[in-house]
C-alpha cells in the first residue's frame, strides 16, 4: 500500500524530528557540562580549567558505549589531571627560575667570550634577554596581566627570524649606547631568584657582571627592539618564555578573569594557548578527535 504524503505533513514530521534531536542533543550537551563540573570539583581545579576540559574531555564524554566510554574517559581524565598537577604555578615558576639560572642559555659573547664587554665600563653585559625573562618572571610571580596580550599562537624562537637582519645587526651595534646609563647589578634585583652568573667570562679574565634594568622594558615603545642575541624582538621573546615554555594553570586563571565574560573568543584563545603549549595535550585532543569519530578506536 503506498501512503502519499503532502508537503503540510512532511514538513510537520520533519520538524517534530528535528525537534527530538535537538532535545537529545540538549540531554547530551548538560551531561557533558555536569561531568565537566565533576571533574573540576574532584581535582579541585579553578575554573580556566573548564575550557580546556571542555576541548579535551567533551568529545570523549559523547561516546555512546557505556563500557568502552569509562575506559577512555578514565584514562583521558588521569592524562588531563596529570598535564595540569604540571602546570601550576609552583611548578612552572620552579622550572622558570632553573632556566634564569642557566648561565649558558644566555650566553652571546663573540669569540672565546662568554658575554658581551663593555670595554668603557669594564664589566661584562648579560643579555637584553636575561631582562626580558626577569619580567615574565616577575610578572606571573606578581600576578600581573602579561604586558603585550594575548598572542593569536605559540613563539617559537628556533623558527625564521620575523625582522630583517639589517634591524638585527642596527639594534646590535646601537647595544652599548642605548643601555650603558641603565646598567644594575643582577643580585639587586634577581637575587632572590638566580643564585650564579657567568663570571668566568673568557680569556680576558673575570668581570663584574651587569644587567640592563628592568625598567627599560617596562617602556611599551622596546616592544619591537630587536634582541641581539637571537634575533627577536622584545615582545616576541616575552611571550616565549610566558606561553610557549611557562605557561601555568594560575596564569590562564588570571588572564581568563581579566577578559569580558562576553568575549568567548578571547577566553578560548588563552585556553587553546594552554593546550598547545602542552605536547601531551595536543595529543590527546588528537586522540579524543579519533574517539569521536570512531568510538572503537584505540588509544
Amino acid at each position: 500500500m503506498n501512503i502519499t504524503l503532502t508537503s503540510e505533513q512532511l514538513y510537520s514530521i520533519i520538524k517534530e524530528e528535528i525537534k527530538r534531536e535537538l532535545l537529545e542533543q540538549q540531554v547530551i550537551e548538560e551531561g557533558i557540562v555536569d561531568s565537566i563540573k565533576d571533574f573540576l570539583k574532584r581535582n579541585a581545579f579553578p575554573a580556566a580549567v573548564a575550557g580546556i576540559a571542555m576541548a579535551v574531555l567533551g568529545p570523549v564524554y559523547k561516546i555512546t558505549s557505556d563500557a568502552e566510554r569509562e575506559r577512555k574517559v578514565q584514562r583521558t581524565e588521569q592524562a588531563l589531571e596529570n598535564t595540569i598537577e604540571s602546570n601550576t604555578k609552583a611548578e612552572t615558576q620552579k622550572e622558570f627560575a632553573e632556566y634564569l639560572n642557566n648561565t649558558a642559555a644566555f650566553r652571546w659573547g663573540k669569540g672565546g667570550q662568554r658575554m658581551m664587554i663593555d670595554e668603557v665600563e669594564g664589566v661584562a653585559v648579560m643579555p637584553l634577554s636575561f631582562t626580558v625573562a626577569m619580567v615574565a618572571f616577575e610578572d606571573k610571580r606578581k600576578g600581573n596581566v602579561p604586558r603585550f596580550g594575548i598572542p593569536d599562537g605559540l613563539m617559537k624562537l628556533n623558527a625564521e627570524p620575523t625582522v630583517p637582519s639589517e634591524r638585527a645587526e642596527r639594534d646590535s651595534n646601537d647595544f652599548f649606547g642605548k643601555f650603558r646609563s641603565k646598567y644594575i647589578f643582577p643580585f639587586n634585583v634577581a637575587g632572590d631568584v638566580v643564585k650564579k652568573l657567568p663570571t668566568d667570562i673568557g680569556p680576558g679574565g673575570a668581570y663584574s657582571v651587569v644587567m640592563v634594568s628592568p625598567t627599560v622594558i617596562e617602556d611599551d615603545k622596546m616592544a619591537n627592539y630587536v634582541l641581539p642575541e637571537n634575533a627577536r624582538t622584545v615582545k616576541e621573546y616575552y611571550n616565549w618564555v610566558y606561553y610557549s615554555e611557562y605557561l601555568s594553570i594560575e596564569d590562564v586563571q588570571m588572564i581568563v578573569n581579566k577578559i569580558s565574560p562576553d568575549n568567548l573568543a578571547a577566553r578560548q584563545k588563552i585556553q587553546q594557548l594552554f593546550i598547545d603549549a602542552n605536547p601531551s595535550l595536543v595529543q590527546l585532543q588528537q586522540q579524543v578527535q579519533s574517539f569521536k569519530e570512531d568510538p572503537s578506536t584505540e588509544d
